[in-house]
């Protein structure tokens, strides 16, 4: 399954709350500090706001992706840390990452959701551009796809190589497999 509507609502909705209730803190504190300082530092306090600002935006979004890790490992049954070593393995945790592939094209975003996949997705609404713009879909698009890999081949380290290498029953691509599950 997908993540839904109101989960990512709720989702959004978490990171929003979070994000002021960060910025509410550090400003109030700032706010204390700033009275210490004498009127000179009036121009640097507009530029430490924007800094602080910016600051949070980015803090929320990697505090909101790793949320999806956890989610979605409860949703399709995968330890979360797994999700997050494929993560690294296959994008080194960058999410509008864009990595080619030689044999079927390429992978998108934390995931590295193959284009192959692309054609399937869209029957679910999801668009190629949607996994490099939001991490919470690409990580459960991507739990998805390694819960399908573990339903066919069981709960080994060979699913998790198929995740990257594929199903097709040869030495070369058992040997993939198995480098790829290693590097995990």
């Amino acid at each position: 399954m997908f993540i839904n509507k109101n989960q990512q609502n709720f989702n959004f909705a978490w990171g929003v709350v979070l994000f002021v209730v960060r910025t509410a803190n550090l400003l109030s504190m700032e706010l204390e500090w700033v009275k210490l300082l004498p009127d000179d530092y009036a121009r640097g306090k507009l530029m430490y706001k924007w800094l602080l600002s910016v600051l949070l935006v980015l803090m929320s979004t990697v505090v909101h992706a790793a949320d999806c890790f956890h989610l979605a490992g409860r949703d399709y049954k995968i330890d979360p840390d797994l999700l997050r070593a494929i993560s690294w393995k296959e994008s080194r945790n960058r999410v509008n990452a864009v990595g080619i592939n030689p044999v079927t094209g390429y992978g998108s975003g934390l995931m590295q959701v193959d284009s192959q996949h692309f054609k399937e997705l869209a029957r679910y609404g999801i668009k190629p551009e949607q996994l490099v713009s939001d991490p919470c879909l690409n990580i459960y698009t991507g739990a998805y796809y390694l819960a399908i890999a573990f339903r066919k081949w069981g709960v080994y380290w060979t699913a998790v190589g198929a995740y990257n290498a594929g199903f097709k029953k040869t030495p070369l691509q058992d040997a993939r497999r198995l480098d790829y599950a290693t590097d995990v």
